[in-house]
């Protein structure tokens, strides 16, 4: 059985599909790899609660999620922190154009410098 994906919904009300490595596209076949661990979401919650709303979302969630996982001391999906993300009330974006499994998230930057793990993400 095909775990269900997560949803959230952006800033200008679009739904998206979340699995594990981000953006579930309808062109890729779904299997048992897009499950994200609650105890990864339960994680990025814990960071997230730490960190202040901003907007617009400028983010990218893939290089927040290693800004996490340096933080966790651990593997953290890009999915995980865009479900906790979502679930915490932080602004989601993703233009329609744009490829890719990340989106945009609404975070203030002094949260994100004080646990960069200086790895030369943006």
């Amino acid at each position: 059985m095909n775990p269900v994906p997560h949803t959230v919904i952006t800033n200008d009300n679009r739904p998206l599909k979340i699995v594990a490595s981000g953006i579930l596209d309808h062109c890729s076949p779904q299997d048992e790899d897009t499950a994200i661990p609650q105890r990864q979401i339960d994680l990025c919650h814990q960071w997230l609660s730490r960190a202040t709303l901003k907007s617009p979302p400028q983010f990218n969630s893939f290089w927040v999620k290693h800004v996490v996982e340096n933080w966790a001391g651990q593997e953290i999906s890009n999915g995980a922190l865009i479900v906790a993300a979502f679930e915490a009330g932080f602004e989601i974006a993703k233009p329609k154009d744009e490829a890719g499994p990340s989106v945009s998230i609404g975070l203030d930057s002094t949260d994100l410098r004080e646990f960069d793990c200086g790895c030369g993400h943006p």
